[in-house]
């Protein structure tokens, strides 16, 4: 298959496993999604935009399927490369942003503190850089701004436990 080929091979490919995922089939998409992120790797190498965002899709797809710790790993191990060689302002490095805060304040049926505070820091910069970029009425900016306003809601109220309750949930 001739590199075109195989670029949108991977490309539809990609889609399919979008779908799955929407369908509720996360084991198949991950499956898939995995699949494609070799491809991609093999056909443009680990430090392309294309790369990357299978490797978001992928770490979507294991979020949907309950596989928060893995989906975390991957976001956090891209965001630094992302901010580095794509740039803070990049659409790219804004959704690595953008869903690590979001699977960090969801990661456990009660997210952590740390979780919580992790995902404040990336998203309070964000959330200002993408009011300036894409304006407030942007539907990922809105996006963004509701996720980080559910994380310091959780946690204020996590704060608000009497310490040996919080030390409980902390410890589940």
């Amino acid at each position: 298959m001739h590199s075109e080929e195989l670029r949108l091979n991977l490309a539809t490919r990609q889609n399919m496993a979008n779908c799955l995922g929407r369908l509720g089939r996360h084991e198949e998409a991950i499956k898939l999604g995995r699949e494609v992120l070799a491809g991609k790797r093999q056909l443009h190498g680990d430090k392309n935009y294309r790369t990357i965002s299978s490797e978001m899709n992928l770490a979507t797809a294991l979020y949907q399927a309950g596989q928060c710790d893995e989906s975390v790993r991957i976001m956090r191990r891209l965001l630094p490369f992302s901010r580095r060689e794509l740039g803070p302002d990049n659409v790219h490095t804004i959704r690595i942003e953008t869903n690590l805060g979001l699977f960090l304040s969801q990661r456990n049926t009660i997210p952590s503190r740390d979780d919580l505070l992790e995902s404040i820091a990336i998203l309070d910069p964000l959330s200002k850089r993408m009011n300036r970029i894409l304006g407030a009425q942007h539907p990922e900016t809105i996006n963004a701004n509701a996720t980080l306003s559910v994380a310091s809601r959780k946690l204020a109220a996590l704060a608000a436990l009497p310490p040996r309750q919080r030390a409980t949930l902390v410890d589940a």
